[in-house]
């Protein structure tokens, strides 16, 4: 263990990636990804809302995303 954190900090918390693990790059990247997904598909002018009926209430855009901690403290 005591070489692992040595190797963490000489490379830095955010890159470090931990053996069988992922690095907070990782984390960002894939929320980042999610995000971008979730705002694009969200939007009134996405295929979300094609194939609706004429005149039927939009849904509202209400999302609710839960995670386990590690994404709060990257963003």
């Amino acid at each position: 263990m005591e070489k692992v954190l040595k190797e963490r900090q000489r490379f830095g918390r955010f890159y470090y990636r931990f053996p069988n693990g992922e690095a907070g790059t990782d984390v960002y990247d894939r929320m980042a990804s999610f995000i971008t997904y979730l705002f694009r598909t969200m939007t009134v002018e996405s295929d979300y809302f094609k194939g609706r009926a004429r005149g039927a209430e939009t849904p509202r855009n209400y999302v609710l995303v839960r995670g386990r901690g590690g994404g709060g403290r990257v963003e």
